[in-house]
């Protein structure tokens, strides 16, 4: 058996394993980021950019690259986060609202009305955050373009 370049840094083996623990890394401190519901936006964003970069192989440094995007994000995710939330709050709402009155034609309409709309922003909350830090748009713009690529790559979106 040979083992000759098994504790070479470039092996592949090993160079495989160090993608997996940043990625495991990162992860890890995208939920630690998130407890406090306010940045759980800036902390998706931040995850987003980073997991990019260590899968295209360009990061170096998993931990200071996190918190650089979480910094550099963490304003626009955060409002973003903050709508998307208020958004999916209001629709919880708006369902729960329409199993506590008197059921009739209109209030089953309004409940599977709710249901879309609860499902556009669950949509726009997945594509909401990469979008953040892979283009430079407003706040509507984003919004706008969040819910026309989760339509348009429907497949992948519920993927």
């Amino acid at each position: 058996m040979n083992f000759q370049g098994f504790f070479d840094p470039d092996n592949k083996l090993w160079s495989a394993l160090s993608r997996f623990l940043d990625i495991l890394l990162i992860n890890v401190l995208t939920v630690l980021c998130s407890v406090p519901v306010i940045t759980a936006g800036a902390a998706f964003s931040a995850g987003w950019r980073d997991m990019m970069k260590v899968t295209a192989g360009a990061q170096t440094y998993t931990i200071k690259g996190y918190f650089t995007a979480f910094r550099d994000n963490f304003k626009k995710a955060t409002l973003l986060w903050l709508i998307v939330l208020a958004a999916g709050l209001v629709t919880a709402g708006d369902i729960y609202f329409t199993f506590t009155v008197e059921a009739n034609t209109a209030v089953y309409i309004l409940r599977y009305l709710f249901y879309v709309v609860a499902i556009l922003v669950a949509f726009v909350c997945l594509w909401v955050f990469p979008l953040t830090v892979t283009f430079e748009n407003t706040i509507p713009e984003t919004l706008k373009n969040a819910l026309l690529m989760s339509i348009r790559h429907l497949p992948w979106t519920f993927l």
